[in-house]
């Protein structure tokens, strides 16, 4: 495969798949013992599929298509905002300036492993599938997770050094029969998964429990909550041992957990607290007809997955100002509410 997107010399990917299977249904032996089975197949699949990192610019909203377009080229722009002032009317005339460091470019890769077989059976009215796979995925494009001085005026260049992997188990069922002028058919599927980072090109962080690398992908990092504050008493032998910067607490404040036990609750007391990565994703489908008339539903889900509320408590409206708290910001800590959900 070749995309122009990327540096020359560096264009052309080679990206191979092969599979074996083996339906042990044709074998006569396998046949005369079960013969209620009208397909059974093992298999397995190893493959390596590419990116260029350019399609993922069609899937985001938030990013620009300079971040992913010939990205190894240096490159300059007119600046809106950095201007030279000149003459007696101190009028401002805008700038070029470099945008950005170039990178070598190439291309992403994923090594994709998969081992299951399916089934068909009673004339196939009944047929399953289960597999397993293992995907790993390398060289993707990212900035150094390190903060740069903004004396250099310039952002850091993406470079390839994440890799995570992901691997699990997918399930399929379903079933289809007619009983005259009635027939029915439905579906259940799910897919079982973990994703692990193995390389997030971060630095080493003062606490062990700080990096990235290691836990899994699209981790959620931040303080960890023990509970409220009860009382002014329990604030104030808190603050014989535990210095919190930035503020004095008041009783339903939350409390927070001083994981390296230094005394303070700063920036070395956050560590992984959820995943936006679903371990679980699950379907069903059901579906019945009869004579022309057709009832059909679906529902689908996912499990063991964590949505982060950046919004204030009370919406922002469009004109900029606060709008009415919901029904569930009542369960607000009071004292006669200690176990609240909210401070």
């Amino acid at each position: 495969m070749g995309m122009n997107q990327l540096k020359p010399g560096h264009r052309w990917g080679f990206f191979p798949a092969a599979g074996l299977g083996w339906n042990l249904n044709r074998e006569e032996w396998f046949n005369n013992a079960v013969p209620a089975i009208n397909t059974f197949k093992l298999r397995a699949n190893y493959g390596i599929n590419g990116d260029d990192g350019a399609a993922s610019y069609f899937r985001n909203a938030t990013s620009t298509i300079s971040e992913h377009y010939y990205s190894y080229m240096k490159f300059y722009e007119i600046s809106s905002t950095d201007k030279v002032f000149l003459g007696g009317n101190n009028l401002g005339y805008k700038t070029m300036s470099e945008n950005g460091i170039p990178y070598i470019s190439k291309w992403t890769q994923i090594k994709r492993f998969t081992i299951g077989f399916d089934l068909e059976a009673f004339e196939r009215t009944l047929s399953a599938s289960v597999e397993f796979f293992n995907n790993n995925f390398s060289d993707i494009a990212q900035s150094r997770r390190i903060n740069n001085s903004n004396m250099s005026g310039i952002t850091l260049p993406r470079e390839y050094a994440v890799k995570h992997r992901q691997n699990g188990l997918e399930f399929d069922l379903s079933y289809q029969n007619r009983f005259k002028d009635f027939n029915i058919y439905g579906s259940a599927n799910a897919t079982v998964y973990y994703t692990k980072l193995l390389g997030y090109n971060e630095p080493v962080y003062p606490e062990p429990y700080m990096q990235r690398e290691g836990k899994r992908y699209n981790q959620i990092f931040g303080y960890v909550a023990d509970g409220f504050f009860q009382s002014q008493a329990e604030i104030d032998q808190y603050l014989q041992t535990t210095k919190i910067e930035g503020y004095i607490p008041v009783p339903g404040d939350l409390k927070y957990k001083d994981l390296n036990s230094d005394g303070i609750i700063d920036g070395k007391d956050i560590k992984e607290i959820g995943t936006t990565k679903p371990r679980v994703e699950y379907g069903i489908y059901l579906g019945a007809e009869w004579k022309g008339i057709d009832l059909h539903m679906q529902w689908a889900g996912i499990a063991n997955y964590d949505v982060t509320m950046q919004n204030l408590p009370f919406q922002i409206n469009s004109k900029g100002g606060y709008g009415q708290a919901r029904e569930e910001h009542l369960n607000r800590w009071t004292p006669d509410n200690p176990n609240a959900d909210y401070p």
